[in-house]
């Protein structure tokens, strides 16, 4: 039997090869959609779930109030760890993490690199986290200062294939760290990823008492059925045990909270992440999508297996007076429908594979269908094959085998009439869901171009932003900036710790007149001279730093109006400002810059106070838009002269900024990739709609030509019923679309307004799209010879 039924398959493709072909587009696309956006799902659900304890780690982050401003940070004081280990027995096991900014320098053999990813931690961390070593004990890996623990690739990176246990690499020209264990490479889907993770007693912060100060990462591991409600509850009395009058000195109320280790990525926001998080509204948006895109590619194989009805007809009358019945058919039926969705889902497959790079390159990301695992993806193609074959089979399946063999025998086969409604929501479902996307699509660029040339308060073009890694260029910018001025290219140059996109610091300012007890905590940039001029920054009040005044180097900050605004100052050059923390000192305000972005546009200005630093770490200079080359050439003399076997790196300012916002140009191109995807499968679900209506209405155009009726007659005849369809999925789709992109709007405290154009755009671009579709299939009806369909009448 079901030999006879896989041939009866097989016939009927080798006969019906169009009608097949475009199912299997169809199907192939949706199942190649639905396997991108799980992919993506599954990567974004599965951060840090690969740590065999992951539901029993919680990361230990802060909320801290002063002056009024709400401070979450996922930072903590230093000596929080050890005494949360020490004081609460439900805390298994506590650790501390720290990074390094910028770039730390690495030398073996007289070989320098600048990296990136340098973390330090304590020996507890090997036992909360799971990284699986290769080489070295865990139990004792970190256990004693200048211990390293390398991954894999960093391990080849340095010492090839030879083993590294034992061996020595130097930071920053100064201390050495040994190799006492190398690690499988950290998946991508973690929270925070290194390739050198150092024991975190080789650093003089590990002895630190400082509680006002919240620079690193805690995390603690809670014994198994631990409560972490329970654990929360004791935190303000911990805190009252250890700062409570230092806190109230300075008029901060701190809070420490739990964050479920698994929960980071997806459902965390603080201040001082190690890195970007994802978006839970994101992963809910794109599971949504697809199952719709999946959804609307189930139901256009539903419609064409419908539109083939006539054909298929006669062959079920003659099998039903043959003795076949109704159960046999629907099997049958049922076996073509499962076995075009397994070819299509083993083309999505290889679809999925060769689109992947394209794909990745597009969003950002570093999908591999290996992410899923051999269980999971079998089971999910497995699943797919089933789902797809028999929701968008059991339809067809059971109209084509109700069919009376007396009717279907004499030319009468059941017209489908009773379905109209059905599959004509169909297309208006599918065509309202190409419109939401593309206006989506279309507003989130003209969000992105909004963002890209809004005013910003700087000129963030053409300025090369340097890191001073090497430890012999610390506190030498001046000589640097000095050099690198004599090259005609260069037309200024500065030193800071922070930049517009770049890390910044928040610290306690109380102004001059305050009745407050509490200070206020203020964004504060360590700069240089130069630094407002190499930025382009206005002036507002006063002036910027000059070496003119003796005392702008102790005593001088500039602000910009944002600050003004906090500390209630309308004239505020020459008021005063103290520093709230254990130096307590004072400051003029010699100058106020207009408000300038130096966070994502999601974000208002923030109030924001510079000063000058000593030891910087990065250079910034601004460069002639047609000297960039010559530009950087003096600068890798000036590096050469300075830091002689060091590798010099720089970016562009503009380039740094951007990544702010990042994650929203990758949203808005994924986006467009599965708007043009749902637009495609929805022309498919359009050409099946047109493929039946013109089988149902065969003789009735037939009728039409021998009266007269010209080709284009009968075009303009069919375009007039789906047109209308079209459009009514257009009206459904604008609203819709209005008020979720405006909802996503909100999310940008400076955005674009609507633009209107682009809904009638889309209006425009679905129905040309619609017509072109429907008039292609309906002129091949318009065509045939109404001999052909009228011969038996």
């Amino acid at each position: 039997m079901l030999t006879s039924y896989l041939k009866i398959a097989l016939r009927n493709l080798r006969q019906h090869r169009a009608y097949y072909a475009i199912n299997l587009l169809g199907l192939t696309l949706g199942v190649a959609s639905f396997l991108l956006i799980l992919l993506f799902v599954y990567q974004e659900l599965s951060y840090d779930r690969h740590h065999e304890r992951a539901d029993r780690i919680y990361r230990v982050a802060s909320e801290a109030v002063t002056g009024g401003k709400v401070l979450r940070m996922a930072t903590t004081p230093t000596p929080a760890a050890p005494r949360l280990q020490a004081d609460f027995p439900e805390v298994q096991e506590a650790a501390r993490i720290w990074f390094s900014l910028p770039e730390v320098e690495v030398e073996r053999d007289g070989e320098r690199f600048f990296e990136k990813r340098v973390f330090w931690a304590d020996s507890s961390a090997l036992r909360i986290f799971t990284f699986p070593f290769v080489r070295g004990n865990p139990a004792t890996a970190l256990s004693q200062p200048n211990s390293l623990v390398l991954t894999e690739s960093t391990a080849r990176k340095y010492f090839g294939s030879a083993d590294p246990i034992g061996k020595t690499l130097t930071f920053n020209g100064r201390k050495e760290y040994h190799v006492t264990g190398v690690v499988e490479d950290v998946p991508p889907n973690s929270h925070f990823e290194f390739d050198f993770l150092g024991s975190f007693s080789s650093l003089k912060m590990s002895q630190s008492e400082e509680w006002l100060s919240f620079n690193l990462y805690t995390y603690v591991l809670l014994p198994e059925g631990g409560d972490p409600q329970a654990l929360q509850a004791k935190l303000p009395g911990f805190v009252e045990k250890y700062i409570g009058a230092n806190l109230r000195e300075f008029g901060i109320a701190y809070t420490p909270f739990l964050q479920p280790l698994t929960d980071i990525h997806l459902h965390s926001d603080l201040e001082f992440e190690m890195k970007p998080n994802g978006n839970a509204a994101y992963v809910y948006i794109f599971s949504a999508l697809a199952l719709l895109v999946l959804l609307i590619a189930g139901v256009n194989y539903t419609n064409l297996a419908i539109a083939q009805s006539a054909r298929r007809a006669k062959e079920v009358g003659v099998r039903k007076v043959l003795g076949a019945e109704r159960p046999q058919l629907v099997r049958q039926f049922l076996g073509e429908s499962l076995l075009l969705a397994l070819i299509a889902t083993l083309l999505a497959v290889l679809l999925v594979q060769l689109a992947l790079p394209l794909f990745n390159s597009i969003s950002g990301l570093a999908l591999t269908l290996g992410d899923l695992g051999v269980p999971v993806l079998a089971a999910g193609l497995l699943g797919t094959v089933l789902v797809v074959g028999i929701a968008s089979g059991v339809y067809p399946a059971l109209y084509l085998s109700g069919f009376q063999p007396v009717r279907v025998l004499k030319g009468r086969a059941p017209s489908g009439a009773s379905h109209a409604f059905l599959r004509k929501g169909v297309v208006v479902f599918q065509f309202a869901i190409a419109v939401f996307l593309i206006v989506g699509t279309g507003v989130m660029a003209a969000q992105l171009s909004f963002i890209q040339n809004k005013e910003l308060g700087f000129d963030k073009e053409q300025v090369v932003v340097v890191p001073l890694q090497d430890p012999a260029l610390l506190g030498r910018h001046e000589e640097l900036r000095t050099a690198l001025r004599r090259d005609p290219n260069i037309v200024d140059a500065a030193a800071a710790d922070h930049f517009p996109g770049g890390p910044s610091n928040v610290l306690g300012y109380t102004p001059e007149g305050s009745t407050q007890s509490e200070p206020q905590a203020i964004t504060s940039f360590a700069v240089d001279f130069g630094y407002v001029e190499t930025l382009g920054m206005k002036l507002a009040g006063g002036r910027a730093f000059s070496r003119e005044f003796g005392t702008d180097r102790e005593a001088a900050v500039v602000i910009n109006e944002a600050a003004a605004r906090r500390f209630g100052w309308s004239d505020p050059v020459g008021k005063r400002i103290t520093r709230m923390d254990e130096t307590g000192s004072q400051a003029t305000v010699v100058g106020v810059v207009e408000d300038f972005h130096f966070e994502s546009l999601h974000q208002p200005v923030q109030p924001m106070v510079m000063q000058l630093g000593d030891t910087l770490q990065y250079l910034l200079l601004r460069v002639r838009p047609d000297g960039v080359p010559g530009a950087l050439d003096a600068l890798r003399e000036v590096w050469r002269r300075f830091s002689p076997g060091t590798t010099l790196e720089y970016s562009f300012l503009d380039e740094r900024f951007g990544e702010l916002h990042r994650d929203d140009e990758r949203l808005a191109k994924v986006f467009a990739v599965f708007a043009l995807l749902t637009i495609l499968i929805s022309a498919l679900g359009l050409f099946a709609m047109v493929s039946f209506s013109t089988e149902q209405r065969t003789k009735e155009i037939g009728v039409r030509k021998v009266f007269g009726a010209s080709a284009a007659d009968v075009v303009r005849l069919m375009l007039r019923d789906f047109v209308v369809l079209v459009v009514v999925a257009i009206v459904i789709a604008w609203p819709l679309s209005y008020y979720a992109v405006g909802r996503w709007l909100q999310d940008f405290e400076y955005r674009t307004e609507i633009p209107l154009w682009i809904f009638a755009a889309t209006g425009v671009l679905v129905l040309l799209i619609a017509s072109l579709t429907v008039a292609a299939r309906a002129a091949r009806a318009a065509m045939t010879n109404p001999v052909r369909t009228l011969r038996y009448e």
